[in-house]
């Protein structure tokens, strides 16, 4: 599905725009890495001083640590943090400390069709922002953590917060460059900064309708998964971007229209038939 998406030109906050100059509202926010938004407040002047440091090569840097101690402040109950350069090294990494957990070990909150993670003790879990108290939010501290840090894009490293310091078959963290380190700790401090004001009921309720299942700002399809390339198509004929993944939920963001809103009323009213 995501072959579907036009080619965009640029992107700022929650729209995107394409080469024809149509606007689309963002509802998938980079799986929700760009849940702050696709230009976040004063990170594109974080990441033009660090670039003008040359710190875009993967070497080692203060930030690493400076990491750290900020996800020790988001995540006090860890004792251990690292960091890989991708999602998919990250989890590996977690499966080491887990002693080899296969397929489907990591918990997503936010997922379609999973027991409530307060009944079934979770050892590793995603951690998504503005999901406190929402059902299927995990009630207990897993032994691993990976936090969604909301930086925009395939750049982002993945943060893994270990409750126990790491045996010696856990990879080390990965050097990253300083840059981008430097514009996740920024965006680390931002979230903190917004966490309290960016959502509200009176944002949710415009996004309530039958299409779908809402915890927080996330949005679970509602449909089959062999109907869902209907609902997506729908969605972006009207100029709406849902997730291309039926697995990964779709986003209320935090700006958007009420000529939006109409669209995406109507076509909850269709039902995507």
């Amino acid at each position: 599905m995501a072959g579907n998406i036009p080619l965009i030109r640029r992107a700022r906050e929650y729209h995107l725009y394409d080469f024809k100059g149509r606007r689309y509202l963002d509802c998938y926010l980079s799986g929700g890495r760009a849940i702050l938004g696709h230009t976040p407040n004063r990170i594109t002047t974080v990441i033009k001083n660090s670039i003008s440091k040359g710190l875009i090569a993967d070497y080692p840097s203060i930030y690493q640590t400076r990491l750290y101690k900020a996800l020790s402040l988001f995540f006090p109950e860890y004792g251990e943090f690292r960091v890989y350069r991708s999602f998919l090294s990250a989890v590996k990494a977690v499966s080491s400390y887990l002693g080899g957990a296969t397929e489907g070990f990591l918990y997503d909150p936010a997922s379609q069709g999973r027991e409530r993670a307060g009944v079934k003790k979770v050892r590793a879990a995603l951690w998504r922002p503005f999901l406190e108290g929402e059902e299927g939010a995990v009630s207990h501290t897993p032994e691993v953590l990976l936090p969604l840090i909301p930086f925009p894009g395939e750049l982002a490293p993945q943060p893994v917060c270990f409750l126990k310091p790491c045996k010696e078959d856990v990879p080390e963290s990965d050097t990253v460059s300083g840059f981008i380190l430097s514009a996740v700790i920024k965006s680390l401090f931002e979230l903190k900064r917004v966490y309290k004001s960016l959502y509200s009921e009176e944002i949710f309720k415009f996004f309530e309708c039958e299409l779908w299942k809402r915890k927080g700002p996330y949005l679970i399809p509602m449909c089959r998964e062999e109907e869902y390339l209907n609902f997506f198509n729908r969605f972006l004929e009207e100029g709406i971007l849902i997730s291309p993944f039926y697995s990964k939920p779709s986003i209320v963001p935090a700006r958007f229209t009420q000529g939006e809103v109409k669209y995406i009323k109507k076509i909850g009213r269709l039902q995507w038939v």
